[in-house]
């Protein structure tokens, strides 16, 4: 196959990437789906086809994730982003929405709790430097010639 042939004018939807929508050519698709976590694209041989393809998967509805206890309350697109706002949370709350009416509500229920904590985020890496550092602190102490007290 010749590049001609490969690069020749076609319209592409890219379905998931960093920008939706219909492109003329596969040049215009590349810099839409390189580097993303998951991209979803298709060729078309009319830009009418691709059009209604574009149309038909806008309908479908996307998750989100509603967080109304954690360390910052709002609507997330990704598990990742929720979960930063809730694990070891005390008493985190969120919930999985196709609406965003609905994840909305969630939040206006559950999310006006008087006394919420800040938590912040979990430092593991500093804890264990922090913890190194003691112990090393320990260590050369236990290693200096001790006296026996007399004099």
């Amino acid at each position: 196959m010749s590049n001609s042939l490969l690069f020749q004018q076609m319209p592409y939807v890219v379905a998931a990437g960093w920008n939706v929508g219909v492109y003329d050519t596969w040049e215009d698709v590349l810099p839409e789906i390189l580097n993303h976590p998951d991209p979803k694209y298709i060729k078309f041989d009319t830009e009418d086809e691709a059009e209604t393809f574009l149309e038909k998967i806008s309908t479908i509805p996307k998750k989100m994730y509603a967080v109304a206890v954690g360390r910052k309350v709002g609507i997330f697109d990704t598990w990742e982003e929720c979960k930063e706002q809730v694990y070891k949370y005390p008493n985190g709350k969120y919930k999985k929405f196709y609406n965003l009416e609905e994840a909305e509500r969630f939040i206006q229920r559950y999310g006006d709790v008087p006394e919420q904590k800040y938590c912040p985020p979990v430092d593991l890496q500093g804890r264990v430097e922090d913890l190194a550092n003691r112990l090393s602190k320990v260590e050369a102490i236990l290693e200096r010639p001790h006296s026996s007290g007399k004099i």
